[in-house]
């Protein structure tokens, strides 16, 4: 099953005055002294507000931006339940709001390359497959020499393994956008990198 499938029932909001009201009864759900439950029905809230078409309004991604600190609180949290939904419900906001969601993306994307290395793999998980989909959805070219930086340089080989992929998958998907074009010479350094990278795994495992 699509994690991204509509599990909750759209919600309609008739004004910027009544979104307004939604998102800040969001914000002071989504701390961490809230019970738990509270917080994943906090963000299903926002998915739900998002199927009723809440995005249309034009305040809706100041609205979200506002939602960063608290999301990212959620990303932290040790509860693999609730760094799930927040997972799904940034895959959720991606697809919905493809390349108007790249500031945002620029924001979790960092906090999610922390989650891919954990070893509880429900969390690894759900992190990796948030990463994707989002670089599916929004170009986020602001972010890949991040990428690229972490796949030559961090120390934990999962994580280099991991940006090597994601790199490819923006290559992939938006290999005729400009700002891609322009990466060209950071592609090359890469594979390089990951080039050698993959040799001195070799090298270590014989």
């Amino acid at each position: 099953m699509d994690i991204t499938e509509k599990s909750v029932e759209p919600v309609r909001v008739h004004s910027e005055k009544e979104l307004l009201r939604e998102f800040e009864k969001i914000a002071a759900t989504l701390v961490p002294e809230k019970d738990w439950s509270l917080r994943i029905a906090a963000m299903q809230r926002i998915e739900a507000l998002v199927y009723g078409g809440a995005i249309d309004y034009p305040s809706f991604l100041m609205l979200l931006k506002q939602l960063g600190l608290p999301l990212s609180t959620q990303l932290s949290d040790r509860r693999s339940s609730i760094v799930k939904q927040a997972c799904h419900l940034l895959n959720v906001l991606s697809k919905e709001l493809l390349g108007d969601f790249e500031p945002c993306a620029e924001l979790f994307i960092p906090m999610l390359f922390k989650l891919v290395v954990i070893t509880v793999l429900v969390i690894a998980e759900s992190a990796d497959t948030c990463i994707k989909t989002i670089l599916r959805n929004c170009k986020v070219a602001r972010i890949l020499p991040r990428i690229a930086d972490t796949a030559k340089n961090d120390r934990n080989a999962v994580l280099r393994a991991r940006c090597c992929e994601y790199a490819l998958l923006v290559l992939e998907y938006w290999a005729d956008a400009p700002e891609i074009q322009r990466s060209a010479d950071l592609y090359e350094d890469l594979i390089k990198c990951c080039v050698a990278d993959a040799m001195s795994e070799v090298g270590s495992v014989c």
